[in-house]
């Protein structure tokens, strides 16, 4: 017997991918709780700064230009007042082959002592191996004076004369020191029988 009327509904199976997924319910019913916000703190209103409008001068000769820059310090003369140091330095004639004796290698040209006020006190020798480490006269002198100097104490501690004493005792570029070290070692400056007196 036939029943007639009655609708029947045929499902399809449902994928997984067409599943939502549901947040899970709050375990208590309740909702949580929002975070309150922090107070804003009000911001300091904005203070234009304005130039200074300049102010035309009437003549020239007013106008007074100021420099930014700082005045620079005076400068240190020690390095040149070879006259207040003691002179414990080997007599100029002691040198074997002369004005050839005394030579360093340094970069750059020779500096022009020509001109030097202080140029008639050197010999040639001299004269020549200041203008090749480009130092003045009166820079050389003192710095050789210094080295010398050096030279008379290590001698009465019992210690050896090295390159490093010389260059502690100078006051200008420790290569250039090491250079004149060199010179005055190559003709036998540094015997101690030049300094015996000093001792």
């Amino acid at each position: 017997m036939q029943v007639y009327g009655t609708a029947h509904r045929v499902t399809k199976p449902l994928k997984i991918g067409h599943l939502r997924k549901l947040a899970p319910a709050p375990s208590n019913g309740s909702k949580p709780a929002r975070k309150l916000a922090a107070p804003r703190i009000p911001r300091a209103p904005r203070v234009q700064k304005r130039t200074p409008k300049a102010t035309a001068a009437e003549d020239f000769d007013s106008c007074v230009i100021t420099s930014p820059r700082a005045p620079r310090a005076p400068t240190n003369r020690d390095d040149v007042d070879y006259q207040s140091l003691d002179d414990f330095s080997p007599p100029i004639s002691t040198l074997p082959n002369g004005a050839k004796s005394l030579k360093a290698d340094w970069k750059g040209q020779l500096l022009d002592l020509s001109s030097d006020p202080d140029r008639h006190i050197l010999p040639e020798a001299e004269y020549n191996l200041a203008a090749t480490l480009r130092l003045s006269c009166a820079t050389y002198l003192c710095s050789k004076r210094r080295i010398f100097q050096a030279r008379v104490h290590c001698l009465k501690i019992g210690k050896e004369f090295r390159k490093t004493d010389a260059q502690q005792a100078c006051k200008i570029d420790v290569n250039k020191a090491s250079k004149l070290w060199s010179a005055y070692d190559r003709v036998g400056w540094f015997n101690t029988a030049y300094f015996q007196q000093y001792v």
